[in-house]
C-alpha cells in the first residue's frame, strides 16, 4: 500500500532573490549620495579604500561603480589615482529615461501639455493663498529677466519656462516641483519638433502675449483681496491659450532623449 505523499513546509523551494555584494555597495554609495552625505561634485575614495571599506573584491567594486554609472550618478575618471566624481540626482537624467517610458506608451506632446494644466493652475492658487513677498520678489525678477530677452527667441523660451516653474516651485510642494521640471524638460527637448521659425512675426507677437499674461498674474497675485480661484483660473486660461498655438501637432509621438 503506497502511502500519499504529505507537503511539508520544508520541501525545496524557488530561493528568493538575494542581492550580490556589488548591488550592496551600489546601494550604499546611492543612499548616501540621495542623503546629502555625497554631495554634487565630491569625489569617492580612490578604489583601494572602497574596498578596503567594504571587503570586497575590486571585481566587485567595479561593478558596483558600473551600476553607478549606468544611473549618472557618478562621473569615473579612468587612468586617475581620484575615485570617480559624484553627480546629484538631476532633472535631466529622469527626462531621459521617462521619454523612454512615454515613447513606449504612446505619448505626444499634447499629452505634456495636458500635464502642465494639471500641475500648475493648483500650485497657482497656492501661491496666492501663502501671500508670500518673497515668492512675489522672485517672480517678479524672473518677469524682467524674460522681459530682457524678448530679442533672444531661445533665451526668452528659457526665461519663460523658469517663471512657469517658479509658479510651482514657490508653491512649495517638492513632489510637484519635481514632475512639473521635467514635464518642462520633456517639452523644451520636443520644442524643436514643432516650434516655428524663430524669425517669424507670429512667434514674437506670441512671446510678447506671453510676457503680459505673466505680468497680470503678477498683479493678481500683489492684490489685497482671497486671489486663489482668480489665479488658477487665470493661470489654466494662459496655459490653454498657449496649448492653441500647438494643437495641430499636439499628436506628434515624443521622441526618444539621448
Amino acid at each position: 500500500m503506497t502511502s500519499k505523499t504529505r507537503p511539508t513546509v520544508f520541501e525545496p523551494q524557488a530561493r528568493p532573490h538575494l542581492p550580490k555584494m556589488a548591488e550592496l555597495v551600489a546601494a550604499d554609495i546611492r543612499a548616501r549620495i540621495a542623503r546629502g552625505e555625497l554631495p554634487d561634485g565630491a569625489t569617492l575614495p580612490p578604489e583601494s579604500e572602497l574596498t578596503e571599506h567594504y571587503q570586497v573584491s575590486r571585481p566587485t567594486l567595479r561593478e558596483a561603480m558600473r551600476v553607478l554609472e549606468s544611473e549618472a550618478l557618478i562621473v569615473p575618471r579612468r587612468g586617475s589615482r581620484e575615485g570617480a566624481r559624484v553627480r546629484a540626482p538631476s532633472i535631466d537624467v529622469a527626462a531621459r529615461y521617462t521619454s523612454h517610458l512615454l515613447q513606449y506608451r504612446g505619448a505626444t506632446y499634447g499629452d505634456l501639455y495636458q500635464l502642465r494644466l494639471i500641475l500648475e493652475p493648483p500650485a497657482a492658487a497656492m501661491l496666492a493663498t501663502a501671500n508670500n513677498h518673497d515668492a512675489l520678489t522672485r517672480l517678479r525678477e524672473a518677469y524682467d529677466a524674460e522681459g530682457a530677452a524678448l530679442d533672444d527667441t531661445d533665451e526668452y523660451f528659457r526665461r519663460s519656462a523658469h517663471f512657469h516653474e517658479l509658479v510651482i516651485e514657490l508653491a512649495g510642494l517638492t513632489p510637484l516641483t519635481v514632475f512639473a521640471e521635467m514635464a518642462t524638460e520633456l517639452m523644451r527637448r520636443q520644442h524643436s519638433q514643432i516650434s516655428e521659425t524663430p524669425s517669424s512675426s507670429a512667434l514674437k507677437n506670441r512671446m510678447r502675449r506671453s510676457h503680459h499674461a505673466h505680468e497680470r498674474f503678477l498683479e493678481i497675485l500683489d492684490t489685497d483681496t482671497d486671489t486663489a480661484e482668480d489665479a488658477q483660473t487665470y493661470w489654466r486660461d494662459h496655459l490653454q491659450a498657449i496649448g492653441k498655438y500647438y494643437e495641430k501637432r499636439s499628436n506628434t509621438p515624443i521622441e526618444l532623449i539621448s
